[in-house]
């Protein structure tokens, strides 16, 4: 921590892009989803520890939980393009909810939009466990940081959450059910 509690508010996607044996080593099987009229329920949100050499306090998913700065969050299919300024509404897939913390980080459900092109396969991932690294959540967030010694970054509180998005290899959770 800085001297005199001062923070740096940045913000922070997840992304990461790993190679086969990194891949292998970050999955984990999941405890099962449910999937029922368009929703999939008990989806890996966030995970404490990211492949982007972040940490997320404990501290800090229970009182985003509480603050409900993931309940209705929108999400897209993949991350926002650096050359893009606004979110393409062709992009939206569906809406978080019912987020808590659970085993160690955040769960919620998806509702999905059962017109989009993507919904089916997220569908199908979900009900086949083989399946389930095939995609995971990752957030578009803000948040309070601070480094420890050897320059991981802390988020200690987040202060907002743009969306959650549907990606290909997210950071912090080993796919829908880790």
């Amino acid at each position: 921590m800085r001297p005199g509690g001062d923070f740096k508010t940045r913000r922070f996607t997840e992304r990461w892009t790993a190679t086969t044996p990194q891949r292998a080593r970050f999955r984990r099987r999941g405890r099962g989803l449910t999937v029922a009229n368009g929703v999939v329920k008990g989806v890996r949100v966030l995970g404490q520890h990211s492949s982007n050499n972040r940490t997320y306090t404990v501290a800090c998913m229970k009182d985003a939980v509480a603050r409900k700065l993931y309940e209705g969050a929108a999400i897209f299919c993949n991350h926002l393009r650096s050359r893009d300024l606004v979110r393409r509404v062709e992009d939206r897939l569906g809406t978080l909810r019912n987020v808590r913390f659970e085993d160690g980080g955040l769960v919620g459900d998806i509702v999905l939009i059962l017109a989009h092109p993507m919904a089916p396969r997220v569908l199908e991932a979900a009900r086949r466990p083989e399946l389930w690294s095939a995609f995971g959540l990752s957030h578009d967030a803000e948040g309070e940081v601070e480094h420890d010694a050897s320059g991981r970054m802390r988020i200690i509180r987040l202060t907002a959450v743009k969306s959650c998005d549907l990606v290909a290899e997210p950071a912090t959770v080993a796919g829908l059910a880790s």
